[in-house]
Order: structure tokens, then sequence, then C-alpha cells
């Protein structure tokens, strides 16, 4: 075929030049990729979605990435130790090198995992060219003794829920598959669900999030009653939320009397994802909860009251009807109007007996105040109506805030049912109650003829067993989280909020022997103020200065000491013959002194 010159030269020079620059390509390709592929990589990978772990019926668990971007951790449920069998997964790449060994996708790695658990080892993602794509750390870590829960979900609907405002008087509820397996890898219980937000401060500002679940039908979780609507709340904000919401849960219980939710230990996992630990307990709002049979109405002290349907205000604070769900305007006002006379009885001192039951007001009173509950008298707090028309308090629920929490340092040893937590926080009944004698020599005899032994039996049997049991996966939650000290020694571990409550108790048994030995201390802050009870005639032993969570030294700044009432500075040797109160002294550059915000 005739072929022009000036083609023939192109085409020509096309065949001699393409496989230079070919060549030239793939020279370059191998020289750069190395310290680009890890790059590359990255940009279509997500190494904790790469890497999978299988066992027995479970597929999929992924590695987490830990607050450190080059270490990962393959957070195992107590399944995963008992079935003898660990399979790694992975696509996207050839060989997964652990401490200098390799393995491909599909290979058992149980007994590496077992005999390196605990001690982080090198991780080298290496890919089938040969590539090292990425060159970090992972450890093993399989928790005890503790059932899973597995919830399969759409990630972006799931992200919807995450979202919802806490306003949202119709929350999103998106469609889940939940499976509970219990340690041994039986399996526990498979429903369809519907997953939505739970909670308010605990929801919105920290992670792993707390869920309400919504089942068709009653299930027997975990053992516990039958029923359609539970909670999983979370360890989110510190190391020990769920042990001091299950320790309030397990004395109230032994007390009898208080309507308490059942409740388990359990490990998450969402689209299998570790969220970490949580506890598994029934929804109080519930009416098979409730026993709702003879009462009248459910209410709580809310502080989103406003999103009910039904709700009213005493003195206001707002309070939200959770039952009946179906109840006209009219039988609203009603239950509204049974609170509302009961309060004002209990705030004139009016005959107490005749509008409130006696009995679980004390044993909720002694509950609140033992545990140092922040929430006392304010928000979460639940009462019921009964078929005699009288309040009862009740159930129990939300003590994450408790065991010293807010108050750190020594605030809660001396905190007693007169020396209140937050003098300025609280309205509806129990801040009343402590003003009548018949009511606090109730309490006093009650603690001692009952709660002291309780307690002293729950922290020597139940609070070790549930410790021993519970260590591990707290342990390897704490870890994937990378709790800090949080200076609130209670809320960092099992050993510090045991000894906590051992000192409580301690405390408690020596003040209700004779509470009248005891003088109020009254400390007074910009933000507000808290008394503590100190033994006549011995040393006040402690001046809070910026020690409580409430003193930002941002918002009012630092404090330089306390005065008492005629500006004289005191020191913690000062003794304590009579009531008094105290007040912080701030740095005087502080907004405090600046804007004039602490002014007595």
């Amino acid at each position: 075929m005739f072929m022009p010159g000036r083609k023939k030269q192109f085409y020509l020079l096309v065949a001699i030049i393409l496989p230079i620059m070919s060549a030239l390509c793939v020279y370059c390709t191998r020289l750069f990729l190395p310290a680009l592929s890890l790059k590359y990589y990255l940009i279509d990978h997500k190494i904790a979605d790469d890497v999978s772990f299988s066992f027995g019926d479970t597929a999929g668990i992924r590695l987490k990435l830990s607050p450190d971007p080059v270490f990962y951790l393959a957070c195992l449920p107590a399944e995963a130790r008992v079935s003898g069998d660990l399979n790694i997964s992975f696509s996207h790449f050839g060989i997964l090198e652990l401490d200098g060994c390799s393995f491909y996708s599909g290979d058992d790695i149980y007994d590496f995992a077992c005999d390196n658990e605990d001690s982080p080892v090198t991780m080298r993602i290496i890919s089938r060219q040969g590539d090292v794509l990425y060159d970090g750390y992972v450890q093993f870590m399989f928790a005890d003794n503790i059932p899973t829960v597995y919830i399969m979900t759409d990630p972006d609907a799931l992200e919807m829920v995450n979202r919802t405002d806490y306003e949202d008087t119709d929350p999103i509820h998106i469609p889940a598959a939940l499976r509970i397996i219990n340690p041994d890898g039986s399996m526990d219980s498979s429903a369809d669900v519907l997953l939505h937000r739970h909670g308010n401060t605990s929801f919105d500002f920290y992670e792993p999030r707390p869920y309400n679940i919504d089942l068709s039908e009653n299930y027997g979780l975990l053992g516990m009653t039958p029923g359609n609507r539970w909670v999983l709340k979370s360890d989110s904000e510190y190391p020990t939320v769920v042990m001091k919401n299950e320790a309030a849960f397990e004395v109230a219980r032994r007390l009898e009397g208080l309507s308490v939710p059942e409740s388990r230990f359990v490990n998450v996992y969402v689209n299998d994802e570790y969220y970490g630990f949580y506890q598994l307990c029934q929804r109080v709002q519930t009416e098979e909860m409730m026993n709702y049979a003879n009462k009248r109405a459910l209410v709580e002290r809310d502080v989103r009251y406003e999103v009910r349907e039904h709700f009213f205000e005493y003195d206001g604070e707002g309070i939200a009807i959770h039952l009946p769900k179906r109840i006209t305007d009219e039988e609203a006002d009603e239950i509204a109007e049974l609170f509302c006379r009961a309060a004002d009885a209990v705030k004139s001192g009016d005959d107490l007996e005749r509008y409130i039951d006696i009995d679980s007001f004390v044993k909720m009173y002694m509950l609140q105040d033992f545990f140092v509950q922040t929430d006392v008298d304010g928000d979460s707090l639940y009462f019921y109506i009964g078929d005699d028309d009288k309040i009862y308090a009740g159930p129990v629920w939300d003590f994450d805030c408790a065991c010293g929490h807010i108050s750190s340092g020594p605030y809660h040893g001396s905190i007693t049912i007169q020396a209140r937590y937050f003098n300025d926080f609280g309205k509806i009944f129990f801040k009343d109650l402590q003003k009548s004698e018949t009511f606090r020599e109730c309490c006093v005899k009650y603690y001692q003829d009952k709660m002291s032994g309780i307690v002293h039996e729950y922290i020597d049997t139940k609070f070790r067993e549930d410790a021993m049991c519970i260590e591990r996966s707290m342990d390897i939650f704490a870890f994937a989280r990378e709790f800090g000290a949080t200076g609130l020694g209670a809320d960092n571990n099992l050993t510090a909020l045991g000894e906590w409550l051992e000192d409580r108790v301690l405390f408690l048994d020596e003040y209700y022997k004779d509470a009248g030995s005891y003088k109020n201390v009254r400390f007074n802050f910009a933000w507000g103020s808290m008394t503590v009870a100190v033994k006549e005639g011995e040393p006040i032993g402690f001046l809070p200065d910026d020690e409580h969570l409430n003193n930002s030294d941002d918002m009012w700044g630092e404090i330089n000491g306390f005065e008492d009432e005629t500006g004289q500075i005191v020191s913690d040797d000062m003794i304590i013959n009579e009531d008094m109160s105290l007040y912080a002294v701030y740095d005087e550059d502080s907004p405090t002194v600046r804007e004039g915000l602490f002014l007595r």
C-alpha cells in the first residue's frame, strides 16, 4: 500500500519512541512508587475497613484505629477466645506481615493473636508487587465473660441518627439487625429492631453514643424480663459510667420497694466496628417495665420536657408525662394537678403521708445521697402516681454523674443529707423534704437499720464480682479511647471507684451515729455553692481551690484561696466549731473580678 513520506516518517517515529517512553514510565514507577504507594493506597482504602477477622459464624470484625495514627487495635469479643479459630481477611493487598510473620487473606491467626495478646506487634501491609503500603503497629485484645451485641444497619442512616437534635419531636428511627452472642459462643437472641438516639448530653457531646432499641415484640434479652424497649447506655464520657449506673441499680434492688430496670453488661459492635463497653437495660418509660397495673402515671423532671406531647411546669421546672401513652388534655391536667398538689404540700410542710409515699422517698433520697448524685432534684428524676393518688419516687435511673464525678477532690466524702451537694441545684421534693425533721429522722433510721448493711455487703461481694467480670472489657475500652487522667479518681478505674464507695460508707456510718456533732461549711463560688459536713472541733482538712470541674479558669478565673465572712483568709487547718460560709478569692485579673460576677 502506498504511504506518503511524511506519514511514513511519523509512524516510524512513534514505533521507536513509544517503547522507549513506556520503558521509561515503568522505570520511574518502580523508582518512585514505593514512596508514593502508601499515599495512593490510603486515598482509596482505609486500613481499618480493609482488614477484618472472622470466627465461627461471626464474620468481618474490623481493625480499629487508635488515637495514635500508626497504631491499630484488634478488639475481639469474648466468644472469639473460645472459638479456637480466627481467620484474617483482606482484599486490596497481598501480604499482612505481623512481627515478621507473613499472613495471607484467609489464614488462621488465632495462635499468633493469643500468643501476642496485649503486646503491640509490628504490622506491615505489602502489595502484591512487594511494596510496603503501611508500616505501623497492631495490638490484639480479647474480652472475657461479657456477652456481645452486634448491630448491622445502613451507615448513612446511622449518621443521620447521630445528627439528630435533642429538640426533634419526631427523632429518626432506622431499621437494624440485632444479634446477641453469649461469651461461650451460643446465640442468645436475634431480631429486627429500630435504632434511635437516647439521652441528652451523653448523646450530643460524647462518643460512643447511647442508643434506644425498639423491638417489634417482647424479647427477654440475656435472661431479662421480656420487653420491646431497651437502652444501650455507654461508657462515653469516662471509663466508669456504666459501673456507677449498675452499682446504683444493684443497691436499689437490695433496698427493695423501688422500681429498678434490669440490666446486663455487654460489648457492642456496630457494622462490624468495635464501639465499646455498654450497659444493656430495660427502658424505664415502658408499661411492661413499670408494672403499670397499679400506677396512674409516670412523670420525669426532664431537661427536654418541651418536646414531649404532654408536660407541665412546677416552680419553673419542667415535668414530662411519659405514661399513659395516650391521654387527653384533661387527663394530663389531672396528673399535673396531683403532682403539683403534693409538691406544694411538701414545700409547706403539710401532712407528708397524705400526699407522698414516705417509704419510696426515703429510699430514693438515701440512694441519691449515698452516691452523691449530681442530678438529685434535677434532670432524669422519675416519679409515678399510684392508684391511691400519692406520689411515689422512682424508677431509679441515670447515675452517670455520681460517686464524686462533679465533686472532685475531697468534697464527696463529707456531703450528706443535710450538707447539700449543690445548694443551688434542684427544687422538687427532696430539697424541701430535708427541712422536715420527721423525714430526716426516717432517713437516719433507715440508713442505720438497713442501708449501711446493704451497701457494705454489696461492696464486699457483688461489686467485687462485677469488677472482676468487667475489668477486662473496661480496660479494652479505655485503651481504645485512650482515656487520660481526668483528675476525678472514681471516674478513672474500678479500683478507684471501689475505694470511693468504701470511704463513702465509712463516712456515712460515722456521720449518722451523731449528725448533730457535725457542722456545715458552705463554699461559695462565682458559679454557685456547695456545703460539706465537718466534725465539730476538728480542722476543715481541705480547701477546694480549683479542683471542682465547674470552676473553669477560662470562664471564672483562678482561685487563690478562701476567706470567711469577715474577709479573713482561712487555711485548711482552721478548726470548725460552728456552721459557716467561706468565699472563693479569685485572682484580680480573672473574668469574675473584672466583670463583677461574684459579689457578696
